[in-house]
């Protein structure tokens, strides 16, 4: 099943409830490569965030992404 179908299912619960979904956009230095498929996210600034973040493979530490033009 896609993200989007299961999304979906998701979002139309939340909705036929009466509930709101507000998006929230995460810093790209907060992606990891495991969720990302296998891409290393570019970002303006190339930070160590230093936290670990859950993954595909379970805790995983944050990586450096690649800032623009690098």
């Amino acid at each position: 099943m896609s993200s989007f179908v299961g999304w979906k299912r998701i979002t139309d619960a939340v909705d036929v409830a009466g509930g709101t979904i507000v998006m929230q956009i995460m810093p790209g230095r907060l992606t990891l490569p495991s969720t990302n498929f296998g891409e290393t996210v570019q970002v303006p600034s190339a930070i160590i965030p230093g936290v670990t973040l859950h993954g595909a493979n379970g805790h995983e530490e944050g990586l450096c992404p690649a800032g623009f033009g690098s």
